[in-house]
């Protein structure tokens, strides 16, 4: 995440990665990204901005 140089800030939760960003594009390029990689595990996308 931090290599695409979005304006984003990952944190590390325990089991979970949380992204925040002022712009809801950058927050959703950072989606894209994730998907096209493969982790070796299920990822979920939850969007708690409404």
């Amino acid at each position: 995440i931090k290599e695409s140089k979005l304006k984003v800030q990952p944190q590390i939760m325990d089991d979970q990665v949380r992204v925040s960003g002022k712009q809801l594009d950058d927050l959703q390029e950072v989606i894209a990204l994730l998907k096209t990689k493969d982790f070796g595990i299920e990822l979920q996308y939850i969007n708690f901005r409404q």
